[in-house]
């Protein structure tokens, strides 16, 4: 196995939105995803560089013979030459990131590795920054509004106030009630 070390650290640095050329990780499993309508099937893969292990990793369907042919069984050993990422809404869980592999070189078949190499740990599953920051500043705003109210001579402030809060309010319950199709995706769980 010396011949192929993997890229320790890829999946971390990925998941960062930073990119690193030509990494080499491990396939540890596979998941077929029925596409429906006129979609096309998606394999959805387990894979390891050897730290971590990461789920939400997609082959790009100009892939999916080899994942058909089994050319891509558990323990090969590949090359991702060329990916991008998608950041899909999981709703309250959050953002996450997906990797999809468009190009890959099979460095090592499987049967021929045999096992899992090192002993990768599953990368936690946090929310984005994102709603993060949102969260905090909404709950910043509040102490400001009922200072500015007890300041202000004026009631327009304090209603001003109120009516924005109002509807940022329903802004987010509607949120959550219905999401664009844009946001529909086979990869949430």
């Amino acid at each position: 196995m010396s011949s192929h070390e993997l890229t320790v650290g890829f999946l971390a640095e990925v998941m960062q939105g930073n990119e690193l050329p030509n990494p080499v990780v491990q396939i540890l499993g596979s998941k077929r995803i029925a596409g429906s309508g006129e979609q096309s099937e998606r394999f959805r893969l387990l894979i390891s560089d050897g730290k971590s292990l990461y789920s939400f990793a997609m082959l790009a369907t100009q892939l999916n013979d080899l994942q058909k042919q089994d050319k891509l069984p558990q323990y090969t050993i590949i090359r991702i030459d060329r990916y991008t990422t998608s950041v899909v809404n999981r709703n309250e869980k959050g953002e996450k990131r997906v990797l999809i592999i468009v190009e890959l070189t099979v460095l090592k078949e499987g049967s021929l590795v045999g096992e899992k190499i090192g002993d990768p740990q599953a990368i936690a599953d946090t929310p984005s920054q994102s709603a993060a920051s949102g969260g905090s500043s909404m709950g910043a705003s509040r102490p400001m509004d009922t200072n500015g109210g007890t300041i202000s001579n004026g009631s327009t402030f304090t209603s001003a106030n109120r009516s924005m809060s109002a509807s940022a309010n329903s802004a987010s319950i509607s949120d959550s009630l219905t999401h664009p199709i844009s946001s529909l995706s086979p990869y949430q769980n």
